[in-house]
């Protein structure tokens, strides 16, 4: 059976990508592949926001060849597939009204894999997430991609990593409070742990789990 890798390599053609450029690094399809590969046959909803040229939406569309494949983006134009199983919609992942109409009509009974590929900045990737993650299934996966942008000094959001720290010591004499880097993405990543932790505190329905690899974030729904 072919693997995603293999399927990702020969949609490059299809979708105008240079010759052996990785918009996708080698182990986010590694990645994927051991977390796709018992639901292949389903029937599932599949939302990827953020597409590029849409070499992914390709590669899931013939991953999955039952599944329906939706992809979000605002320059849909720039976007190249042939699978008849993937519907391109133009929305912005900043626009939450917009999300949940695009959602509404195309996930209404709910999305099995969301997939955040968009900006890569933390305010923007939160207000998707908070308007997306409703719609996901109990016990289903949100992942989002390229959160490392929180380490870099040249991005809208990031910083240059320094190391943590102890800070604010207690009356016992023990330091109470550790802070590390919360610049951009890596503060957002940081943050789902309060998802897991305290979600009631929150007043939002939590994660059952979160699974943290170099590059992507693994979100599963309670």
């Amino acid at each position: 059976m072919t693997s995603l890798t293999e399927i990702w390599h020969m949609s490059s053609e299809i979708c105008g990508a240079p010759k052996g450029e990785f918009s996708k690094p080698p182990s986010y399809l590694d990645f994927y592949e051991k977390n796709f590969s018992d639901r292949r046959n389903e029937a599932l909803k599949i939302i990827e926001i953020g597409v590029f040229r849409g070499q992914f939406l390709e590669t899931l569309a013939q991953y999955f060849p039952n599944s329906s494949i939706i992809g979000i983006d605002q320059l849909p134009d720039r976007v190249h597939t042939q699978s008849s199983n993937i519907t391109l919609v133009k929305g912005d992942q900043a626009d939450r009204e917009g999300l949940r109409a695009i959602f509404d009509a195309y996930v209404p009974d709910g999305a099995d894999i969301i997939i955040d590929d968009a900006s890569h900045v933390a305010e923007l990737t939160q207000s998707c997430f908070e308007a997306t993650f409703p719609y996901l299934k109990s016990g289903c996966d949100y992942y989002v991609e390229d959160w490392a942008t929180g380490y870099w000094p040249d991005w809208p959001d990031g910083r240059r990593f320094a190391a943590p720290t102890f800070s604010e010591i207690g009356a016992d004499g023990f330091p109470t409070r550790r802070t590390s880097h919360d610049f951009g993405m890596v503060g957002l990543i940081k943050s789902f742990v309060d998802l897991v932790g305290a979600p009631e505190k929150l007043q939002v329905t939590g994660l059952s789990s979160l699974q943290i690899i170099p590059g992507i974030a693994k979100l599963t729904k309670l």
